[in-house]
């Protein structure tokens, strides 16, 4: 038994942004040029990967780690982004006295 997987011959442009996933359909250009980026950055990246585009240019890039949280942590090395779940994912419960860190600590902003 071997195991094969086709080539990644998949041409991307934006015709793959038209069934997104999203209640917003209409993205501004500026936005589809980014995700579009970043896409073809993460088209020749490992699995489990994160990518952030901004004006057009990847600007953080991480790969290799067991969750995409850390590999989120990779590629923005600055802190700048804040990987908090959102308000409407329910916290778990935690015991008398103790609670979940609910923020991290900012490393300064390089400028």
């Amino acid at each position: 038994m071997t195991m094969e997987q086709r080539r990644n011959d998949v041409i991307l442009d934006e015709s793959i942004l038209k069934n997104a996933v999203t209640r917003n359909r209409e993205f501004p250009p500026e936005a589809r040029r980014d995700l579009l980026v970043a896409t073809i950055a993460l088209k020749f990246t490992q699995s489990n990967s994160v990518c952030f585009a901004l004006d057009g240019q990847v600007v953080g890039n991480g790969a290799g780690q067991q969750s995409r949280v850390h590999c989120a942590k990779l590629a923005d090395p600055g802190g700048r982004v804040a990987y908090e779940a959102p308000p409407q994912v329910p916290r778990p419960p935690f015991q008398a006295g103790r609670q979940a860190s609910r923020t991290r600590k900012r490393r300064p902003e390089v400028r």
